[in-house]
């Protein structure tokens, strides 16, 4: 069975975006903090970056025990940056 992850952009800070997730857009207890321009940036400069030096995880959801559907959430958005340059406002995918 397929499980819904939705999330949606709370709050913007500068090139920092804070997003709620969870299995619902009415139910959205996990909350991380991305800075993709600060990704690239340190990409261009010959760096690495790993996931933990882009995503800072502020609450996982009850049925996220070990973030993969946080991260699996990132990287839609991250397509999407990749693809229009902005973040995404908010979406619904099946994992």
């Amino acid at each position: 069975m397929a499980t819904a992850l939705c999330y949606r952009l709370q709050e913007m800070k500068g090139s920092s975006a804070l997003y709620a997730y969870g299995q619902a857009l009415d139910d959205m207890a996990g909350l991380f903090e991305i800075d993709l321009d600060q990704h690239h940036a340190m990409m261009a400069r010959g760096e690495s970056p790993s996931i933990e030096d882009t995503i800072y995880l502020i609450t996982k959801c009850p049925h996220d025990e070990n973030f993969f559907a946080g991260i699996r959430v990132f990287f839609h958005i991250y397509k999407h940056y990749l693809e229009h340059g902005i973040y995404a406002e908010e979406g619904c995918r099946t994992a």
